[in-house]
């Protein structure tokens, strides 16, 4: 009892703590809920005999006092109660809740519609857009197909009241069948009859002879109205 005694003399702030351990355990024990931390772990008045009056400081053993082996054994036993009865028992309700928020109303509840449900909600009323172009009406025809020629001839003299023969007589065409031998008989004949003096000049002309035909699409262009897409108030297209 002699070195107890001794031991808590010089240790008091060690007795202290594990006196609060003990009542700490004691607590728990008995009445089934946690003591105050502040009560279980506030410190001793500091000493006045020797130790540092400083607030919070620890005061060390006298450098020539060298503690006995059952002092150190009590020393250590006191730390271990009293660094387990430290931490309190009760759930903390404060600082780990997540604090409260306001729950935002949907558009259900709050009776109105966000814009993407409006959109979401909308019928499509389509309507034509319409442009013009220009489209080619055909129209196919027969068209026929010619080419120059050159027609040969013999024009006859007359007799003027002179006396003399020019050469403003009837002109005789080699074509359609007639031929210089239809031209001869004819010369020979006026001869006889006529006192004709059996020459004449020949002539030439050109014509436009039809060698054949083809079709020829001689359409034209109209202008004509279409729907190119359609589209919808709310911006569309289809």
């Amino acid at each position: 009892m002699g070195r107890v005694s001794d031991w808590v003399k010089t240790h008091k702030r060690h007795a202290a703590a594990l006196i609060a351990a003990l009542l700490a355990a004691i607590c728990l024990a008995v009445a089934g809920v946690s003591c105050s931390t502040t009560a279980l772990t506030q410190q001793p008045a500091q000493e006045t005999e020797g130790g540092s009056s400083e607030p919070g400081k620890t005061e060390s053993p006298e450098p020539d006092e060298e503690p006995e082996a059952g002092d150190v054994e009590a020393e250590t036993e006191g730390g271990n109660q009293g660094e387990s009865a430290a931490p309190s028992t009760e759930p903390s309700n404060s600082a780990t809740e997540p604090p409260a928020t306001s729950k935002s109303e949907s558009p259900t509840e709050s009776g109105g519609g966000t814009s993407g449900d409006q959109v979401s909600a909308h019928t499509h009323t389509w309507k034509n857009h319409t442009a013009t172009r220009q489209v080619w009406v055909s129209n196919m025809v027969t068209v026929p197909d010619y080419e120059t020629r050159t027609i040969y001839g013999a024009q006859l003299y007359t007799q003027h009241s002179d006396g003399q023969w020019y050469s403003d007589g009837a002109v005789y065409w080699f074509e359609n069948g007639f031929t210089s031998s239809d031209l001869a008989a004819i010369i020979k004949e006026k001869m006889k009859t006529e006192g004709y003096i059996g020459n004449y000049v020949n002539r030439t002309r050109t014509e436009q002879v039809q060698v054949g035909s083809h079709q020829e699409d001689q359409g034209w262009y109209e202008t004509e109205t279409y729907v190119d897409y359609q589209y919808c108030d709310c911006g569309a297209r289809k």
